[in-house]
């Protein structure tokens, strides 16, 4: 690879001006080649390096998963780079179940995109393919620039459960590091988080990765170094079913913000438009008038003024409280 001295581009690009790797991706087997040889992918890169958070998760679950994440993948790819994703798009492929998914994660990327800073950006392409032609290569999620500054920004879209933001950074600057050395155009010093799950999407930026750091990196998957934390010795069916219920906690979480969200915004269009009740095929939805409501506090009047108790201890009854566990979601 040859490569030139980095600079920041001064006009808005498009994706034929950008150089094509000679790399050669067999979708399939999700392998490079640059001509006989055989290259690492980024994430397998990283794998070694920072080591495997998923070695005692169902092999099913994990193909599950990923299948859900690719079928967002292409449906928010294809909006970015032809403006548009259809229900019938996954029509025929291994992601067509997942459809339902995509479209929901689809609807709050488009949201998110008009409403933030990310309205300036156009995208310049995604699965953009980057490598050094020697180990490395991988494919960009999205390569993005800002209409206004001309920087360019690499983003990668994430659907998992819990996100590794501290390993996405990683991934990301090792991606700014080929691309930069790849196209010679340097890449903005911050880099773009986009986490969507079941209709909820979050994007975020990251500063990323110095060069000097990733180099270290590099040099060190070359001579086998890890740099994975030993992990306490925990029965993997364990492991299993608490990531079971920590997903199933998030979406709940995530589901109850969002329909929060959405019944906070039918009330303010009702109120706006002088409508008491909407009824269609599909819901009823009455505007209910604010009303005060009281209680009594047992236990703070049983704390002030225990002399009390007599008089309410005939109304007093005791239930039986079942063995339970805490379960914190991180």
């Amino acid at each position: 690879m040859t490569t030139t001295m980095a600079k920041k581009p001064t006009k808005l690009l498009t994706l034929a001006e950008l150089p094509v790797s000679p790399v050669v991706f067999i979708e399939q087997e999700h392998e490079y080649f640059c001509g006989m040889d055989k290259l690492t992918g980024v994430t397998t890169m990283l794998l070694a390096v920072l080591g495997n958070k998923y070695t005692d998760i169902d092999p099913n679950v994990l193909r599950f998963a990923a299948d859900r994440g690719t079928a967002t993948h292409i449906a928010i790819q294809k909006y970015e780079c032809e403006g548009a994703f259809n229900d019938d798009d996954l029509h025929g492929t291994p992601y067509e179940e997942h459809t339902p998914s995509a479209l929901a994660n689809l609807l709050d990327w488009q949201l998110v995109r008009c409403e933030s800073l990310l309205s300036c950006w156009r995208t310049l392409g995604a699965e953009y393919l980057v490598s050094n032609e020697q180990d490395l290569a991988s494919k960009i999620d999205l390569v993005m620039q800002d209409t206004a500054d001309k920087s360019i920004y690499l983003a990668d879209i994430k659907t998992s459960s819990e996100l590794d933001v501290e390993r996405t950074i990683w991934q990301l600057s090792v991606y700014a590091y080929l691309f930069t050395r790849q196209t010679a155009y340097k890449v903005n010093d911050n880099v773009l988080i986009i986490h969507v799950r079941y209709g909820v999407c979050k994007p975020s930026l990251h500063p990323r990765k110095s060069d000097a750091e990733v180099e270290q990196l590099i040099a060190d998957w070359r001579a086998g170094v890890t740099r994975a934390p030993e992990q306490p010795s925990v029965p993997a069916q364990l492991v299993q079913v608490g990531a079971y219920y920590a997903e199933l906690e998030r979406a709940v979480k995530e589901a109850t913000a969002k329909r929060d969200e959405f019944r906070e915004r039918m009330m303010q269009l009702m109120t706006e438009a002088g409508v008491d009740i909407v009824k269609t095929d599909d819901f009823t939805c009455s505007l209910v008038a604010a009303t005060e409501r009281k209680g009594f506090d047992y236990k703070r009047m049983m704390k002030e003024h225990a002399e009390l108790g007599d008089l309410f201890g005939e109304y007093e009854t005791t239930t039986q409280v079942k063995p339970s566990i805490r379960i914190i979601v991180k």
